[in-house]
């Protein structure tokens, strides 16, 4: 872990790091996958499909 990262840790107050480690971070396909879920799934389905 970084500078950065260990000052990140210690602003955030313990709502926050349960919420944080319960999650985690996502790797980058689950990051670009992630947009085709929830309610606006068909707008970038439609737009990877037939570019504006």
């Amino acid at each position: 872990m970084d500078e950065l990262d260990r000052r990140i840790e210690e602003a955030l107050n313990a709502e926050d790091r349960a919420m944080f480690d319960e999650f985690g971070e996502q790797g980058i396909f689950a990051q670009w996958f992630g947009v085709y879920r929830g309610p606006q799934a068909w707008i970038f389905s439609l737009t990877t499909v037939v570019p504006l």
